[in-house]
């Protein structure tokens, strides 16, 4: 099943891309909005404020390209660093399972570790409207 993960420092939550509306046509900003994590997003997705960037940590393979937009900024958001409203999400790939992280969401980088303490893996229940469990 195509998922998409978000590291947080509390918890790692999946997000099954079939739990999306329009799964098809959905975006990895989309997926963001509907697990209710805060990111950036003042130009509502059109990729001119730079501010809904996240980091893959796992799966970029299985993401789209990188968008003109995202080329045309250069480095930094053609790696592992993507802009959520640039990212097409297809959920007719069942291999796809995405792990993505962001400063606002406190997760450690991969340099420091683990956090301390227990990590809860949370799904989204897709009754409870982007509310997490």
């Amino acid at each position: 099943m195509a998922e998409i993960v978000f590291e947080t420092r509390s918890a790692r939550i999946t997000l099954p891309l079939a739990e999306l509306s329009t799964p098809d046509a959905a975006t990895l900003l989309d997926a963001v909005r509907h697990v209710g994590l805060p990111l950036g997003q003042s130009c509502r997705g059109e990729g001119v404020c730079r501010s809904c960037a996240v980091e893959i940590l796992a799966g970029i393979d299985g993401l789209t390209a990188p968008s003109p937009l995202e080329r045309r900024f250069g480095f930094g958001f053609v790696d592992d660093r993507r802009l959520a409203c640039q990212i097409q999400l297809t959920a007719a790939d069942a291999a796809l399972r995405v792990v993505i992280g962001h400063p606002a969401w406190g997760r450690l980088t991969a340099t420091q570790g683990e956090p301390p303490g227990p990590v809860a893996d949370v799904s989204v229940d897709p009754l409870s409207r982007g509310q997490r469990q």
